[in-house]
C-alpha cells in the first residue's frame, strides 16, 4: 500500500516504498499496476471470497454435526469460536487491516501509536464483552493480549511523542518503562495460565480420567 504514498525531498515527490522512484511517473504507474492486481486478488479478493463462504454457508457451519463438509473446509477460519459467533475471525481481520492502514497512511509515529491505541482499545472492549472463544482460557489470554497491546501502543506514543514534539526525556523514559512492563505482564500471565492448566490436567490424568482432563482445559 505504500505504493500510493509519496514523500517529499527537496521539493520532489518520491515513492515511499522506493525513494529511487519519482511519484506519479511512468515507472511509478507500472508499480501501481502490479500493486492493484495484487490487492484485488489477494488483499481484498481472498478475504471477500472467504467471508462470502461463511455468509452463504452459515447454516452448515453452525450445525452440531458436519454433514455438509463445510466445517472441515473452512474450519481454520471458524474453529475455536462459539457457534453463535463463528465469524469472529473476520473481526480480527478488520482490526489488523485498520492497524495496517494506519501504519501505511498516517505520517508521524506519534499519531500512528495514538490511532493504534484507540483501535486496539475498542476491539479489546468488544472482545471482553462478547467472549467469542469456546474455551475460557483463550478468552482470558486474548483479552490480556489486547489490553497490553493497547498499553504498549500508548507507551510508544510517549516515546515517539518525545522525539517528534520535543517532550521531556522523562516522558520517553516513562514510555520505555511502560513498554517493558506490558511485555512482562503478557509473558508472566501466559506462563501463570499455562502452569495452572498443566497442574490441573496432570492432576486429572493422575486420577486416570481423560474426560476430567478435558474438562480442566474447558473450564480453566
Amino acid at each position: 500500500m505504500k505504493a500510493f504514498v509519496a514523500v517529499n525531498y527537496d521539493g520532489t515527490d518520491f515513492l515511499k516504498a522506493d525513494t529511487m522512484v519519482e511519484f506519479n511517473t511512468d515507472k511509478h504507474r507500472q508499480y501501481l499496476t502490479g500493486v492493484i492486481i495484487y490487492m484485488i486478488f489477494f488483499i481484498f479478493g481472498y478475504p471477500l471470497i472467504l467471508i462470502s463462504f461463511v455468509i452463504f454457508k452459515k447454516k452448515s457451519l453452525v450445525e452440531p454435526i458436519d454433514n455438509s463438509g463445510w466445517q472441515m473446509r473452512i474450519n481454520f477460519f471458524t474453529r475455536g469460536y462459539r457457534l453463535d459467533v463463528f465469524y469472529w475471525e473476520g473481526m480480527t481481520m478488520i482490526r489488523k487491516m485498520l492497524c495496517i492502514l494506519v501504519t501505511v497512511f498516517v505520517d508521524t509515529p506519534f499519531l500512528k501509536a495514538i490511532y493504534i491505541t484507540m483501535i486496539t482499545a475498542v476491539f479489546s472492549a468488544i472482545h471482553n464483552y462478547v467472549g467469542p472463544f469456546r474455551l475460557r482460557i483463550l478468552n482470558k489470554m486474548e483479552g490480556i493480549s489486547l489490553a497490553c497491546l493497547s498499553l504498549i501502543s500508548a507507551a510508544s506514543s510517549l516515546i515517539y511523542g518525545s522525539e517528534d514534539m520535543g517532550y521531556a526525556a522523562s516522558n520517553k523514559m516513562a514510555g520505555s518503562i511502560l513498554f517493558v512492563i506490558c511485555n512482562v505482564i503478557i509473558l508472566g500471565t501466559y506462563l501463570a495460565i499455562f502452569c495452572k492448566l498443566l497442574v490441573k490436567v496432570r492432576k486429572d490424568f493422575g486420577k486416570g480420567s481423560l474426560k476430567n482432563a478435558r474438562n480442566s482445559i474447558a473450564t480453566a
